[in-house]
Parts: C-alpha cells; sequence; structure tokens
C-alpha cells in the first residue's frame, strides 16, 4: 500500500499565482488609471495626445481595474470572468501596437514609448494570467 501525499498549492506572499496574477494587475492598472486621468492635462502636450483621449483611458482603467479586483477577491476566481480577462488584455496589447503603426493617433516619441510600454506590461500580464489559469486546474 501505497500513501498518497496532496502537495499544498505553491504560495506566493500568501496567495496562490492565479490571485497574485489579477490582484497586481487589478492594482497597476487602477494606479495607472488614477494616474493617467489625474495628469492628463499635464501629460498631453508631453504625449502627444489630447487630454480627452487621456481621461478616457484613465477612467476606462479604472472601471476595469475595479472589475478586475472583483474577480480576483472572490473567495474562488471564477474561470470564466478570468479567462475573459485574459483575453481581453491580450486584445488591448495588440490593439495598442495597430493603433500606433496604423497612425490612428499621432503621439510624441515619448507617447508612443508610454503606449508600447503599457501594451507590453499588458501582454505580459496576460500570459501570466492564462498560464496560472490554465495551471490551476
Amino acid at each position: 500500500m501505497t500513501a498518497s501525499t496532496a502537495t499544498a498549492p505553491r504560495l506566493i506572499a500568501g496567495m496562490s499565482p492565479l490571485r497574485l496574477a489579477y490582484e497586481a494587475d487589478g492594482i497597476v492598472t487602477m494606479a495607472s488609471g488614477i494616474l493617467i486621468a489625474a495628469l492628463s492635462g499635464v501629460l498631453d502636450t508631453a504625449l502627444g495626445l489630447s487630454t480627452e483621449l487621456l481621461l478616457g483611458v484613465g477612467a476606462f482603467f479604472i472601471l476595469y481595474a475595479a472589475a478586475v479586483l472583483v474577480v480576483a477577491t472572490r473567495r474562488e476566481i471564477p474561470r470564466r470572468p478570468a479567462a475573459f480577462i485574459a483575453g481581453l488584455n491580450a486584445v488591448w496589447a495588440v490593439d495598442s501596437v495597430i493603433t500606433v503603426e496604423a497612425g490612428w493617433i499621432h503621439p510624441t516619441t515619448l507617447g508612443t514609448a508610454g503606449i508600447l510600454f503599457i501594451a507590453a506590461f499588458t501582454a505580459v500580464m496576460a500570459a501570466v494570467q492564462t498560464y496560472t489559469l490554465r495551471a490551476s486546474r
């Protein structure tokens, strides 16, 4: 007879990697949204983007982050909303690159770098979320 030992789920800072991925996304996105919205009147010239666009993006980030945090703080993270968030993050990353490359907006070099940095972060979050969601089955 062999004894079976269940391995305890791996924790990082007391959280599962799945929860950590979604909470980190929610927190960073919320902070970014607040900063973009609050500083839109200052950033517009430096980034070559209109104040209205920056306010809209900031507001979207705040609302999106709130939804991500609602999912991240459930007792058990619901798989469908979590998969939807990971997918939406991937779409945002790709769309950001397409928007810059297609010339739909005309940011400064700093603005382009900022857009692509956020796109890269969002792509990494999508990949980590997808990986941790699959690993948590």
